[in-house]
């Protein structure tokens, strides 16, 4: 430059290429904020010594789940989601000036802060096992986990199946129905179990069938096919003969019970068209 001599290197430049390794896990966190997009390269201009001495400090580390070994690679034991919400505000404060380095050589100053990572709003509070968090030297968008499915918790009410009960009519099928559908099977799963065995048990009376047998033996295969669903003969079998077993065992056994309320509503949903098919038979014997 002209004869003015050597330019001294600032110290992430200094971490960066000479191998001092104290300033390598705070440079980690920093590259990895800039990657996501919660701090700019001006933001984090001599940043880097606040960064390093809230991160290396137990408490702070542990409320933002860092459990690494190696400082060129970010791990942690918070839930994705939570690290996500925790390194977020992290990043946010170092960009603003919230947290300092002078803050970060006060004890009782770091152990508030540790708090008020620890109350974030959102955070589930849970731990898990170590896990890396991606690299920022990467240069890519890290993978997308699959999105665990929500769990059902209700039988989906059928406005077909409501349509078809009122128009038999009878008021204990549709109040069972009306039950069935408005109970949770996250508290109520051995009551709807009960439940579904009473409306069964209701339903193939109405449509003829004798107190000598019970609701499974009277839908036999070819009792299936006249109703026109014949062709799911196997599946439906199958079905009626859990409503029936997991009823009995539920009301008459001392312990045993049905527990499995996600199996129940899938059950439901698959044997909408056998409600229709003997509801509109109760309707014609009426």
């Amino acid at each position: 430059n002209e004869g003015r001599g050597r330019r001294q290197w600032n110290s992430e430049q200094k971490t960066r290429n000479s191998g001092y390794s104290k300033n390598t896990l705070a440079q980690t966190l920093l590259d990895l904020g800039q990657t996501r997009g919660l701090i700019t390269e001006d933001e984090r201009k001599g940043r880097l010594s606040t960064v390093e001495s809230f991160s290396r400090n137990p408490i702070v580390k542990d409320a933002l789940g860092i459990t690494h070994t190696d400082p060129l690679k970010i791990s942690t034991n918070l839930p994705e989601g939570d690290f996500d919400l925790v390194f977020k505000k992290f990043m946010e404060d170092v960009a603003t000036r919230e947290i300092t380095t002078r803050k970060g050589r006060d004890k009782d100053g770091l152990a508030n802060y540790a708090n008020d990572l620890r109350n974030v709003e959102g955070l589930s509070g849970e731990r898990t096992d170590q896990h890396d968090v991606a690299s920022p030297t990467q240069g890519k968008k890290r993978p997308k986990k699959a999105k665990k499915p929500t769990k059902p918790t209700k039988i989906v009410p059928a406005d077909e199946i409501s349509e078809a009960l009122a128009a038999i009519p009878n008021h204990k099928l549709e109040r069972l129905y009306y039950s069935l559908v408005s109970l949770t099977t996250k508290d109520h799963t051995p009551l709807l179990s009960v439940g579904a065995w009473a409306f069964f048990e209701t339903l193939t009376a109405a449509c003829g069938r004798t107190r000598s047998a019970d609701f499974y033996s009277y839908l036999t295969k070819s009792k299936l096919g006249s109703l026109g669903v014949g062709q799911q003969q196997k599946t439906l079998r199958e079905i009626i003969k859990r409503f029936s077993e997991f009823g009995n065992s539920t009301k008459h056994d001392p312990t045993s019970a049905a527990f499995n309320g996600e199996q129940l509503i899938n059950d439901f949903e698959t044997v909408k068209e056998l409600i229709v098919g003997l509801s509109n038979e109760a309707k014609s014997n009426t």
